[in-house]
């Protein structure tokens, strides 16, 4: 096992847990770094070490780990939010993560940057996975009313990192540093999108969709940011008019309230959710659909989109962060400028009458393969003194 480069501080268990773009992001480094970095994160395995590093082996590979906490069953849901119980884990563990020799880290949960002094390390990098503040989406009502709070501890914090990277469109970045005030200036700030691995979404096979029902297509975590509600609600508008299915790959905190609401609308028989997939499951959905569908009300740059433009889909979005470069309206896809389900249910039919030929002539993902990451990353980060 060779030096760790870097340790690599996240709230998941780097596995499954829990699913969405930070995750994904997580375990494309640990693809494309193997036994080159460390990693702390929590477990969900109660005989694992806890507060301690051990070596662990996942993947034909070892890397050192670090254990800040067992959360016990995964279904649970928190009564504080996640992020603040991580906060409180990296502080309780503060002392023994540096027993590390590793002093370089990189971070993409703010709650990890708050709890680290800047004195520890070497060198931080830290990657907003998204640039929208991060409390108005929390699924705790009163999180939203220390919003503003949250922002400016994060843009506080923004000074012990020796890099900043922002995975999100010129806009967004340029609003967030804005919001910031005094914190951020915008050349301090990279945009750097998130990467997909583009050996396993690949261009999907030209189908005949004559003679069968329409094929629509959502990934990611179920979370109510991601906008379902949407997505259900508009297919509803569809159901006496077109022959379709619509199936929902992932998991998440809404799952029950997704499963009640299709059956509310009569959409039962038709929609489906499946539970966590991996890279190679999720991409064997997107190649059997004719349209993706993406109902975000906030995304950072979507990392669920780059999948489905890679393998060639058409794509109809909300107007979110980085759909503007991804999706060229009227020829891979659509952009609802409102979230009006009508407005929604028009482009899903427009999308479907996209030449798949044309769809496909679209695609150049060049700036969105995983193998530009590390040396991308290096050439910002890495080769730093």
């Amino acid at each position: 096992m060779n030096p760790a480069k870097f340790i690599l501080v996240e709230p998941c268990n780097f596995v499954d847990h829990p699913a969405g773009g930070q995750l994904n992001f997580a375990r494309l480094l640990l693809s494309l770094y193997k036994g080159e970095i460390a990693t702390a994160g929590y477990t969900l395995n109660a005989a694992e070490p806890v507060g301690e590093w051990f070596e662990k082996t996942e993947n034909g590979y070892s890397r050192m780990h670090f254990n800040l906490g067992c959360i016990g069953d995964a279904g649970s849901k928190y009564r504080v939010p996640r992020r603040l119980v991580f906060y409180w884990l990296v502080m309780k563990h503060r002392e023994s993560i540096l027993k590390h020799p590793c002093r370089r880290m990189f971070i993409q949960e703010p709650s990890v940057l708050m709890a680290l002094r800047k004195k520890d390390w070497d060198s931080i990098c830290y990657r907003f996975p998204g640039v929208s503040s991060a409390l108005k989406v929390s699924r705790f009502k009163w999180a939203k009313y220390f919003s503003w709070i949250f922002d400016q501890l994060c843009f506080r914090a923004i000074n012990k990192a020796d890099v900043i990277l922002a995975s999100a469109d010129q806009e967004a970045i340029d609003e967030m540093v804005c919001r910031s005030g005094r914190h951020l200036k915008r050349r301090e700030v990279v945009f750097f999108p998130t990467r997909v691995d583009t050996s396993v979404f690949s261009r999907k096979p030209l189908s005949d969709r004559e003679n069968r029902p329409a094929h629509f297509v959502s990934s990611g975590r179920l979370h109510w940011a991601k906008g379902w509600e949407l997505i259900l609600r508009s297919l509803a508008l569809l159901k006496n008019t077109l022959d379709f299915k619509y199936i929902y790959v992932g998991d998440g905190p809404d799952r029950e309230a997704f499963v009640n609401l299709a059956k509310e609308l009569g959409l039962e028989n038709t929609v489906s959710l499946t539970w966590f997939a991996q890279s190679g499951e999720i991409a064997g959905y997107l190649k059997q659909a004719d349209v993706y569908l993406m109902g975000s009300i906030v995304e950072g740059w979507p990392t669920t989109l780059v999948e489905a433009y890679a393998t060639g889909l058409p794509m109809v979005c909300t107007d979110v962060s980085g759909a503007k470069t991804i999706i060229h309206e009227g020829t891979n896809g659509y952009i609802c400028a409102s979230r009006d389900p009508e407005e929604y249910a028009r482009n899903i039919l427009k999308a479907l009458a996209l030449d798949p030929t044309i769809v496909l002539q679209v695609v150049d993902v060049a700036h969105y393969a995983a193998d530009t990451l590390k040396s991308d990353l290096e050439r910002l980060w890495m080769r730093q003194g």
